[in-house]
């Protein structure tokens, strides 16, 4: 076993007994196995040469369970606890945000049974009255519950691999030896749902690399590295995912890397019309069939140009039309994260986020952006959700242009998320919907009524002429719940009504998918690319919309949130003009 395997058996036995009530008998697991995943030398050597007890910190009782451990790849206590804990507790001490003191007090003081017990504990705002709860804690638990059902689910998010595949090529590049390190493979194409984390690392001394990877990142388990594939090697890290580190020199990097970014049909698409021009596509590198000469390309670009076609972008290699649309030279140039000027559905302390309006605006204003829509949930007297009340209205507003009048080159509009009732009513009155700058319409419940129902609620919306945007159109929450609305009939009604779509960017969302997207622009629609974020972090995650825009096709001039302040406002239906 490596030591990061003990350490984290013997840290999960602490965080097991703390959260049964024994905290002083679990702060000896959490010490050693501290010390244990710090250790340069295999603690199984150790075990080996009689010194186990000398370890700091080390007494007889827990080398005993060590030894028990390597001897036996499992610890009786362990075991007993997992199998008397209830599983959902296992569960939640997986969230980031969580540790085994809260998870402890959460087990004392509510009388849940379930993840889905505890999901609407917090959607009630029950756990902001325990001790060392606040609104951010309760936020970050129901984000991590999303992630840990999709997990749950067998779906490693790109939200969650594409941050660790960045740590891992930055850290590398920290090396002298080190000359490129680039993720491909799904991750490189930009999916909300991957498979491994494959990492390209340039390189002369590839056995220095890879031992600096495991001593930098060590592994729960090493998969694979053999004599023959002596430059490459696959683990399992701590969050159970899938980690190949690959060594190449400076002419393997770049034709392994178009060759492992691209599907696997894409690939063999793209060896049919490289066939058809006497070529072939290797994992080392584009060919002539009929001598072998090897091209040796610097650039993904220089390789596409020997096959005489349009660069392909990574986010479109799946193996769909795109290489017959490369041929007429019809790719078009996909948006990027820099067109885009702003964010116009964040949440604040007004309604359920954990940030005021001033603290998102000046994180947004840091970033570059000209605008921020704030667009907080609106409450009515029966609704249990924090938002904003009717008589809240005119001085929610009026907060928003005060901040405004502070600040001439940034903006923060005054928006508002609204539930779109069952009945297709709204339950606030047009005169006061309004004094916004622009209204979000939504659905988050109701969906035992079936997709029927929930699709008219949705054209209901489109049909209001103050409701600008849908927000996460098609209702998808990955590993709970997939797209619950006939997207046909929803792109035909805001198409008509001019109603723009939104692209939800919470890596737990990532709603609309693609392929969705690329058919609503096929209607003429236009989307705005938001976070829908409840805490600051979460702002961060506007990316992942992006590259979804991409795989979608999505041009600067699809998505509204491209525009300048002045134009955008010209976006509105209150204010746009009617033929």
């Amino acid at each position: 076993m490596t030591n990061v395997a003990i350490a984290r058996i013997l840290f999960r036995t602490g965080e097991m007994l703390e959260v049964l009530g024994q905290a002083y008998n679990a702060f000896p697991y959490y010490r050693i196995a501290e010390m244990i995943e710090g250790l340069a030398e295999d603690v199984v050597c150790i075990y080996r040469d009689g010194k186990l007890a000398d370890l700091p910190g080390m007494n007889m009782k827990l080398a005993d369970k060590i030894e028990e451990l390597i001897k036996t790849g499992k610890m009786g206590q362990h075991e007993e606890l997992f199998s008397s804990m209830p599983g959902w507790l296992i569960d939640v001490l997986d969230i980031p945000c969580m540790d085994a003191k809260k998870v402890a007090i959460i087990w004392q003081s509510l009388n849940i049974g379930s993840i889905n017990e505890l999901e609407r504990a917090a959607k009630r705002y029950e756990l902001q009255k325990l001790p060392g709860f606040d609104a951010k804690v309760e936020i970050n638990l129901l984000r991590g519950i999303n992630l840990t059902l999709a997990s749950r689910a067998g779906k490693i998010l790109l939200g969650i691999a594409l941050p660790l595949a960045r740590r891992i090529a930055y850290s590398l590049l920290e090396m002298p030896e080190v000359e490129r390190a680039e993720w491909s493979g799904s991750i490189r194409r930009g999916k909300e749902i991957v498979g491994d984390i494959d990492l390209l690392v340039e390189t002369d001394t590839p056995t220095l690399v890879i031992k600096e990877f495991l001593r930098r990142f060590p592994p729960l388990k090493i998969i694979e590295q053999t004599e023959k594939a002596k430059n490459r090697i696959t683990v399992l890290n701590r969050q159970g995912i899938k980690v190949e580190l690959s060594g190449l020199s400076s002419h393997e990097f770049i034709p392994l890397l178009h060759f492992t970014t691209g599907a696997k049909t894409y690939i063999s698409n793209l060896n049919e019309h490289a066939n058809d021009h006497g070529l072939v596509i290797k994992e080392n590198g584009l060919y002539r069939k009929e001598t072998d000469k090897r091209f040796l390309c610097e650039t993904e670009e220089e390789i596409y140009d020997i096959l005489g076609l349009q660069y392909i972008p990574p986010e479109l290699r799946e193996g769909n039309d795109e290489i017959a649309m490369a041929k007429e030279n019809a790719i078009p140039s996909l948006i990027s994260m820099n067109d885009l000027k702003g964010d116009l559905h964040v949440h604040s302390s007004w309604s359920d986020g954990a940030a005021s309006i001033e603290e998102i605006a000046q994180w947004a204003k840091g970033k570059g952006y000209k605008y921020i829509g704030i667009c907080d949930h609106f409450r009515t007297q029966m609704s249990k959700r924090k938002g904003i009340h009717l008589e809240d209205v005119k001085h929610y507003i009026e907060h928003i242009r005060h901040l405004n009048e502070r600040d001439y080159d940034f903006k923060i509009l005054a928006g508002l998320e609204l539930e779109i009732q069952r009945d297709g009513e709204l339950v606030i009155p047009d005169n006061m919907l309004a004094l916004f700058d622009f209204v979000v319409g939504a659905v988050h419940s109701g969906f035992e009524d079936g997709v029927e129902a929930v699709t008219n609620r949705l054209i209901r919306g489109c049909n209001h002429p103050l409701i600008d945007i849908i927000a996460h159109p098609g209702s998808r929450i990955i590993g709970q719940r997939d797209v619950f609305v006939d997207m046909e009939k929803l792109f035909k009604a805001a198409a008509v009504t001019h109603t723009v779509l939104e692209i939800n960017s919470y890596i737990a969302r990532v709603d609309l998918p693609d392929t969705y997207i690329r058919q609503a622009k096929s209607y003429g629609i236009r989307f705005a690319i938001n976070t829908d974020a409840h805490i600051i972090d979460e702002l961060s995650m506007l990316e992942y919309g992006v590259f979804t825009a991409r795989r979608g096709w999505l041009e600067t001039r699809n998505v509204i949130n491209t525009s300048d302040y002045e134009e955008l406002c010209h976006t509105w239906k209150r204010n746009r003009r009617r033929e």
